[in-house]
C-alpha cells in the first residue's frame, strides 16, 4: 500500500537522522574508523534486507541501514573536506553527489532484478560490495587533520541563520526526492507502465543528476554555491508543480528526470559547499 511505501522510505531517513551527527562525532575522532564502521553495517543490513521477510522487520533493518548510511555521510564528508582545497572543493562535492545519485536512484533498477532473480542475492551482492569496499578504504591513508568544522557543536549550528538556511535547503531537496521515489512509481504503474518502465525512468534521471551534479560542483568553484542552488530550486519547483498535474506515463517520467536533475543534481552539493565554508567562517 501507499502507507506500506511510505513508511519503508521514511524509515532511511530516520535512521539516518540518528546515524548523521553520530558519524560526524565520530569522525572528529577516527575518520577512517567511522567510515569502516558504517561500511560494515551497511553491508551486514543490506544482506539481512534481502533475507528479511514481513513488513516491520523490513522497516527496523531498513532504520538500520539509515543510520550506517549517515556514518558514512558524516565520516565521508569531514573526509572529503579535510582532504581538498578550498578552491577545489565544489568540484570534488560534485563528484560525490554525482556518484550518490546514480546508486540512489538506481534503486528501482536492483528492486527489478530483484523480482526477476532473487531478493537475497541482489542485496547480498550489494552487501559484500559495501563489505569489499570497506576493506579498501582500511588501506587507504587517513586525511593529515580533521576539519574544524567537525568539531562544531550541533548548538553552534542551531545559532547561526546562515547554516539553517542550508539546512533547510537539504530538507527541501530530501523531501522532494523521497517523495518522488514513493509516488512517481505507483502514478508510472497506475498509467499502465511496466517494472522496466518504472526502473528505466530513474536510470535516466541518476543519469542526468550524475552529470549536471560535477557541473554545479565546477560553478561553485568558480562563482559561488548560490548561483547553481538558485538555477536547480527554479528547475525543481517547476517540476513538481507539473507532476502534480501530469497523468500521462512519458510526461511523469520526463519530469521526474527534470526534477532530480535540478535537486539531487544542481543542489546537493553546492549546499554542502555552502554549509561547510560558512562554518569555518565562523568557527
Amino acid at each position: 500500500s501507499k502507507s506500506a511505501a511510505g513508511a519503508l522510505a521514511a524509515s532511511y531517513s530516520i535512521g539516518f537522522l540518528g546515524g548523521a551527527p553520530l558519524g560526524g562525532w565520530m569522525a572528529a575522532r577516527a575518520v577512517r574508523g567511522t567510515v569502516i564502521a558504517g561500511l560494515v553495517l551497511f553491508g551486514a543490513a543490506a544482506l539481512a534486507f534481502g533475507l528479511a521477510g514481513g513488513v516491520l522487520l523490513l522497516d527496523a533493518i531498513r532504520t538500520l541501514q539509515g543510520i550506517a548510511g549517515g556514518i558514512i555521510w558524516g565520516g565521508g564528508l569531514v573526509w572529503l573536506v579535510a582532504s581538498t582545497p578550498r578552491a577545489r572543493r565544489g568540484a570534488a562535492l560534485g563528484k560525490v553527489f554525482a556518484a550518490s545519485t546514480a546508486g540512489t536512484l538506481m534503486g528501482p533498477l536492483l528492486g527489478t532484478l530483484a523480482l526477476a532473480a532473487s531478493g537475497g542475492a541482489v542485496f547480498g551482492g550489494v552487501g559484500g560490495g559495501a563489505l569489499l569496499l570497506g576493506l579498501y578504504v582500511g588501506r587507504l591513508p587517513a586525511p593529515p587533520s580533521v576539519a574544524p568544522l567537525a568539531r562544531v557543536p550541533l548548538t553552534f549550528a542551531l545559532r547561526r541563520p546562515p547554516l539553517l538556511v542550508g539546512a533547510g535547503l537539504f530538507v527541501l531537496v530530501a523531501c522532494t526526492l523521497g517523495t518522488l521515489g514513493v509516488l512517481v512509481p505507483l502514478r508510472l504503474a497506475a498509467g499502465g507502465s511496466s517494472g522496466l518502465g518504472v526502473g528505466a525512468t530513474f536510470v535516466a534521471a541518476a543519469a542526468l543528476a550524475a552529470m549536471t551534479a560535477p557541473l554545479a560542483g565546477a560553478i561553485v568553484d568558480r562563482r559561488g554555491p548560490l548561483v547553481p542552488v538558485r538555477a536547480g530550486l527554479i528547475v525543481m519547483s517547476a517540476s513538481v508543480l507539473c507532476l502534480g498535474f501530469a497523468h500521462a506515463p512519458l510526461i511523469v517520467a520526463i519530469l521526474t528526470v527534470l526534477c532530480v536533475a535540478g535537486g539531487a543534481g544542481a543542489c546537493l552539493g553546492p549546499c554542502v559547499a555552502y554549509v561547510t565554508a560558512t562554518a569555518e567562517r565562523m568557527s
